[in-house]
């Protein structure tokens, strides 16, 4: 069995694979999540849907383990929890939490506490579960993707958290990807040299030709450490794969030679007139519960870059605290749905 950094790593393999069908793509995922995810009592992954009434609906859900049904428990649980539940997963670029214990999505949200108590004795009757955790990850308002691990009071390690963190950013920018009308190729490099075969628009300049170089370089480190087992190393890596501007893709190997192509990332949506465009992004990335550290990881910027971001979007936006900012631009977040 592969060990949890070595799952994490084949998870973010598979979340690239992201020019698959929907089904086999999804899929793809949950074997590998399910590795490092859950707790002894199985996996799920599920792809949801929230309308303009807040109804949430699973379009689409997967199991790998576990001795019951989580797809029907989900249902039920879906029509027990209030409207202001499914908001803040529908309206918020991601989250990462237990579903009912205390310090949950449901306790931040300031949910009627008789209407959790419904949802939370429903799981424990259908499921004799005592809680949920997840993960939730979105490119647009309404429309995301949820990874579950139901347990019985275990919890997720730190160095579990961290995994799926990093997991959860590669595939925030997979599903970007999938969006067809963001993914024109600007690049082909080979990434043993770094030389670029191909370029076209903003890839052209000789600054983003460095930069690309520098990334296609070290998704080939990567690779190569990942071969020799060496998952950590391979981990901290990938970095070279999630950036604000592009996202270089381990595409294909062509005589002998392993190359890339390096698309161009779109923002996230929402906008706040006064932010620049890094401002938003580092703003809402913070909004989702994520460190400077990781949202330096999933942008290609120093952890030190991010906090100065943030205090600009805290001052432009006139909020005194992080918890405020965040608050913030979930609003704005929700607004642009």
């Amino acid at each position: 069995m592969p060990g949890q950094a070595e799952s994490a790593l084949n998870a973010i393999r598979a979340v690239y694979a992201w020019e698959q069908p929907r089904e086999p793509w999804l899929d793809g995922i949950l074997d590998t999540l399910s590795g490092f995810v859950s707790l002894g009592e199985g996996a799920t992954l599920a792809e949801w849907v929230v309308d303009d009434a807040s109804n949430a609906s699973l379009t689409w859900f997967g199991q790998r383990g576990g001795s019951h049904d989580y797809a029907a428990a989900a249902h039920g649980m879906q029509q027990a929890v209030p409207p202001s539940f499914i908001d803040r997963i529908g309206y918020a670029p991601g989250h990462l939490g237990p579903m009912m214990a205390p310090g949950s999505m449901a306790e931040t949200a300031d949910e009627p506490q008789h209407a959790m108590d419904v949802a939370a004795r429903l799981l424990r009757e259908t499921t004799g579960l005592a809680d949920v955790l997840g993960a939730s990850v979105a490119w647009r308002p309404r429309r995301g993707l949820w990874v579950a691990a139901p347990t019985r009071g275990a919890l997720w390690t730190r160095a579990q958290v961290a995994l799926l963190r990093h997991v959860m950013a590669h595939l925030r920018c997979a599903l970007r990807l999938r969006n067809t009308a963001e993914t024109a190729a600007e690049a082909v490099l080979d990434a043993g040299s770094g030389r670029i075969l191909h370029a076209e628009g903003s890839a052209q300049a000789s600054t983003a030709r460095d930069r690309l170089r520098a990334q296609a370089r070290s998704l080939d480190r990567a690779r190569a450490r990942a071969g020799a087992q060496d998952a950590e190393a391979a981990m901290r890596a990938l970095t070279g794969l999630v950036q604000g501007t592009w996202t270089l893709v381990d595409a294909f190997e062509s005589d002998g030679r392993h190359l890339v192509v390096a698309r161009r990332n779109a923002t996230l949506a929402p906008s706040a007139a006064r932010l620049t465009r890094r401002e938003r992004e580092v703003a809402l990335l913070a909004a989702t519960g994520t460190s400077n550290k990781l949202i330096a990881y999933e942008l290609g910027l120093a952890p030190s870059t991010v906090a100065t971001h943030l205090q600009k979007a805290m001052r432009k936006l006139g909020v005194d605290t992080r918890v405020g900012l965040c608050r913030l631009m979930r609003q704005v977040w929700r607004r642009h749905a």
